[in-house]
């Protein structure tokens, strides 16, 4: 029993050590029953029995170093290893401090860490708040951020309700994004298409005829007689620097509501990207066959900004010019060439509006 307390610790270590007592069969039937796998000797007195192998305590030792074996042991096949030599030759080594990796370890992004080195030099931070990410995140080219700032602080935000825009969403002809469902209950301006807010057209206002007017073109919003006395002459002078003169000394321009343009157009549109914002009629008197009077009408529509009403005002001057002249020209050829008045007017006042106009045409 003495040789029992002597080697008591390799129970415990060892896990599958076993002493045979001296009350088990005998040592020359033992010996011819069993021996060691390692030296061929058969097995007498103290044996150690690692998973269904059993052999000398002197043979059981690391396929990697050959020292014995005294505590913890891995196998891989039929050898035996020290738990730390195992995971060495396995390649069980931390990436960042290059030692054998614990029992527990963390991998990431296929390397393996130590739970300290890894939160240390390893562990993600978010880009926004610097903190560890630990759970999911989101990345934006090189960059990670927790799920929340990413939301936050980097999300596009709704002009409308402030809130992260996230999917697919809308942006006006400015720029301003808001989210898709806000689009049938927040009107844009009629005249630059700008979604009409606080933050991004100083407000707004509806019209008598149902058309929205955004604060920053309604300032020059064109109401008066005055104003469009100006308007004619400045687009008649851009006219004639371009050799397109010879007009009739009496066209009497109007200003008309939504409702009566349309009126007077019977409903046609001749603009392909929103609704007609003018109407030239041109009346002619014959005798023997022969034009002896003409009278035109332009018919404006009212509260456009003073840029569009100008060129507007140069199309319409143009169908008056071509009427005069005769021209036989198609339909499509017709606007097309008197789309170079607006093109005259927008081209010579640059501006953002001036900008939007023109890729309107």
């Amino acid at each position: 029993m003495g040789g029992f307390k002597k080697h008591r610790h390799l129970w415990i270590f060892l896990l599958v050590a076993t002493l045979l007592p001296s009350s088990f069969p005998t040592q020359k039937t033992l010996a011819n029953a069993e021996s060691c796998p390692v030296c061929k000797k058969g097995l007498t007195g103290k044996f150690v029995q690692a998973g269904d192998t059993k052999l000398h305590l002197s043979c059981f030792r690391c396929g990697h170093c050959r020292q014995l074996i005294e505590q913890k042991y891995r196998q891989d096949k039929k050898t035996f290893f020290h738990t730390y030599c195992f995971r060495k030759i396995k390649g069980l080594i931390c990436a960042h401090c290059g030692k054998v990796l614990d029992d527990s370890w963390i991998s990431y992004e296929g390397l393996k860490y130590h739970q300290a080195c890894y939160r240390t030099h390893a562990q993600p931070r978010c880009d926004v708040c610097k903190l560890p990410i630990d759970k999911q995140f989101t990345t934006q080219g090189a960059h990670r951020y927790h799920i929340n700032c990413f939301r936050q602080y980097m999300l596009p935000k709704c002009v409308l309700c402030v809130h992260p825009l996230e999917g697919t969403y809308l942006v006006d002809p400015w720029g301003n994004r808001f989210h898709s469902q806000h689009e049938k209950t927040s009107p844009t301006c009629f005249s630059c298409g700008r979604i009409i807010n606080k933050a991004t057209s100083a407000g707004g206002r509806r019209l008598a005829d149902g058309r929205h007017l955004c604060g920053i073109c309604a300032p020059t919003a064109v109401t008066s007689e005055e104003q469009v006395r100006k308007a004619r002459d400045s687009a008649l002078k851009s006219l004639r620097k371009v050799g397109i003169a010879g007009f009739p000394k009496e066209v009497f321009i109007r200003l008309v509501d939504r409702y009566e343009l349309n009126r007077l157009s019977n409903g046609l549109s001749l603009h392909a990207n929103s609704e007609m914002r003018g109407l030239t009629r041109s009346i002619e008197t014959l005798q023997g066959g022969k034009r002896v009077a003409s009278k035109h009408t332009v018919h404006l529509l009212e509260h456009l900004p003073a840029l569009e009403l100008e060129g507007i005002l140069a199309h319409e001057l143009m169908h008056v010019w071509l009427f005069e002249r005769k021209a036989k020209l198609s339909h499509r050829q017709i606007e097309g060439f008197c789309n170079l008045g607006n093109y005259l007017i927008f081209s010579r006042r640059p501006s953002p509006m001036a900008s939007y106009l023109l890729r309107n045409l």
